[in-house]
């Protein structure tokens, strides 16, 4: 009596892949944890330090260029790894998660770009030197 290891069906994981995509999965929730505390950290300094005065809460140049393709880059690991864990129920919904976070961060921070609660470095000094 042999004992075989089942091959994996195209519906289930292989053990290899499925914990690559828990690793893209992991690394984007923690990206999307940095970006979120980086927003709270700036909608804090916008109501504390700058008294909500539009234009004051600056960033370095290219940020947001940065920001976004850094989200998009961690939209399609999620997205990745979403396609990859779909199978499994609770897998598949962990996967969302970042997903959504990321989708969420980009509209926060295209919204307080254009609110002026956050502007770039260039952006500040043409507004207020």
């Amino acid at each position: 009596m042999t004992t075989e290891t089942p091959k994996p069906t195209p519906a289930t994981p292989s053990r290899a892949t499925g914990a690559l995509a828990r690793c893209a999965v992991a690394l984007a929730l923690l990206g999307a944890a940095i970006q979120w505390v980086h927003i709270a950290h700036r909608i804090r300094l916008f109501i504390v330090a700058y008294d909500c005065r539009p234009g004051v809460n600056h960033l370095a140049d290219g940020f947001f260029r940065d920001a976004y393709l850094a989200h998009a880059g961690l939209m399609v690991l999620s997205g990745l790894a979403l396609w990859r864990l779909w199978p499994v129920r609770w897998e598949r919904i962990v996967a969302c998660v970042p997903l959504a976070l990321h989708i969420l961060a980009v509209i926060a921070l295209f919204v307080m770009h254009r609110e002026g609660v956050l502007v770039e470095y260039g952006e500040f000094l043409r507004k207020w030197m």
